[in-house]
């Protein structure tokens, strides 16, 4: 890739941060490291990594028309860990970015 055409894929948004944890539906100690898609009707898709008041961390789904405000967040956790049947989640599950 030229050097200069990562500044064109990326731009910093001058209202960064576009999500934080106070704008969510349910306590939340941070949000970050989102998993990111561009939906067919247009809409941003983040699936957030979410890490409650004790530590434990969990994914939700968070949608924006522009991809910038107006975030739309799922109510509860889309993607909750489940030790009882997978011990490897004890700390909860922790990146939802596909490479």
């Amino acid at each position: 890739m030229p050097r200069g055409a990562i500044a064109e894929l990326f731009t910093r948004s001058s209202e960064n941060p576009i999500l934080k944890a106070s704008d969510w539906p349910y306590p939340a100690n941070t949000v970050f490291n989102p998993g990111a898609t561009l939906l067919p009707n247009g809409e941003t898709l983040l699936l957030v990594r979410v890490e409650d008041r004790r530590g434990i961390s969990h994914l939700t789904a968070a949608r924006s028309a522009a991809g910038i405000n107006n975030w739309r967040i799922d109510p509860e956790p889309t993607l909750a860990p489940d030790p009882a049947n997978y011990p490897e989640e004890i700390w909860g599950i922790e990146d939802p970015r596909i490479t």
